[in-house]
């Protein structure tokens, strides 16, 4: 036992002749020094400052905790942590959980700064983030919030969102903004099921455009109201009803663009044949499609009173083709959009009001032929 005791004093005397360790009347501890003064109360490196509790300074890693595992005295909700910070907020003040800033304010740094660094991986297989933030409670805010500036503790946030950006923003992947436009991955290889879009004018013609300005700005900014979209095209409106993929309504717009143009193409070719009237003879061939196995024929019954059907033929590679109506005037009254598993569309005498009527097939926007045909009541 005299042994034992004789090693242990030998060894607590070798620890304090080579450990740079200070302890202050007031009770402040320096480690790494035995002539400095601390000014934090646990200060290892450095003497601290007033505000820090606990400091470290040093070269490299300054602190590196190393988690071995959750504890079996922890929840099962939680997971071990490097370092865990928890407590309440404080009425009227700021509170961060880890705040960390590391700003390049001297000429000599030509290397990287980075706030904050997360490396995760080799966890369960999509359970692995780097970075995670979440809003809870009742109260406004955002999850992850990024600014350009200094504005991070001074942007008051008017809803809960899980991330909300002050400033430009870049994804790089299938999505990317940057300063002038917006891209989606939009590769038609990989698309599955395409399909061509169908009739959407009618649709596109009864939105209404609109202007709006926020009293402190001088701009007006343009906009569609997501209710009117949903009347329309609601799967362009969010589940929550406030808003709206402008992107995606962009090839709808195209479409309505092209079915349009296909009606003027019609139109120009009757006046050109007639005139300058619309006084069509009962049938003529239109030297606008080039294909030679696409047929109009003559609605029967014609005259009609109760229903009447158009019958046609379409070659095998058709992707857009409609029978088109006209009224005398050259005002469109149906547009109905056909492909080749049809061979006839019925028209019913209560759609349309008495008269004489111009029907036109048209392919790929461009007419193949046009025929007349009487309503009468």
């Amino acid at each position: 036992m005299k042994k034992i005791g004789l090693l242990m004093l030998l060894c607590i005397a070798a620890v304090s002749a080579n450990a740079q360790l200070k302890v202050n009347a007031d009770g402040k501890i320096m480690l790494g020094s035995t002539t400095l003064n601390p000014v934090s109360p646990l200060a290892f490196g450095g003497v601290g400052n007033t505000y820090a509790k606990t400091y470290f300074e040093g070269n490299g890693y300054v602190m590196q905790l190393k988690p071995l595992g959750k504890s079996s005295n922890m929840s099962s909700s939680l997971f071990g942590c490097g370092l865990r910070v928890a407590a309440p907020p404080v009425q009227n003040s700021g509170l961060a959980g880890v705040y960390s800033n590391i700003s390049g304010y001297y000429n000599s740094a030509n290397g990287f700064t980075v706030g904050v660094e997360g490396i995760a991986g080799d966890g369960k297989n999509g359970y692995n983030y780097g970075v995670t933030g979440s809003i809870v409670g009742a109260k406004n805010g955002a999850g992850i919030f990024g600014c350009v500036g200094y504005e991070g503790h001074s942007r008051y946030i008017h809803d809960k969102y899980a991330g909300y950006f002050l400033g430009k923003v870049f994804v790089e992947g299938d999505l990317f903004i940057d300063q002038d436009h917006l891209f989606h991955y939009s590769n038609e290889d990989v698309m599955p099921n395409k399909q061509p879009i169908g009739s959407v004018l009618n649709r596109v013609m009864s939105i209404t455009p609109f202007a709006y300005k926020f009293p402190s700005s001088s701009d007006s900014i343009y906009a569609l109201s997501a209710q009117n979209i949903s009347n329309v095209f609601p799967y362009l409106v969010s589940s929550d009803g406030e808003f709206v993929d402008y992107t995606e309504l962009i090839p709808i717009l195209v479409k309505a663009i092209k079915e349009m143009q296909a009606e003027i193409d019609v139109l120009q070719s009757a006046l050109a044949r007639s005139g300058g009237n619309l006084d069509f003879n009962s049938s003529y061939r239109s030297p606008l499609y080039s294909g030679t196995s696409a047929v109009l024929y003559q609605n029967s019954p014609n005259p009609f009173t109760n229903s009447t059907t158009i019958r046609f033929t379409l070659p095998d590679d058709v992707q857009d083709a409609y029978i088109y109506i006209f009224d005398m005037t050259g005002k469109m009254q149906k547009q109905i959009p056909i492909d080749i598993s049809m061979q006839s569309v019925t028209i019913q005498g209560y759609e349309l009001s008495a008269g004489m009527y111009i029907y036109s097939l048209v392919i790929g926007g461009k007419e193949v032929d046009s025929k007349r045909m009487i309503l009468s009541k």
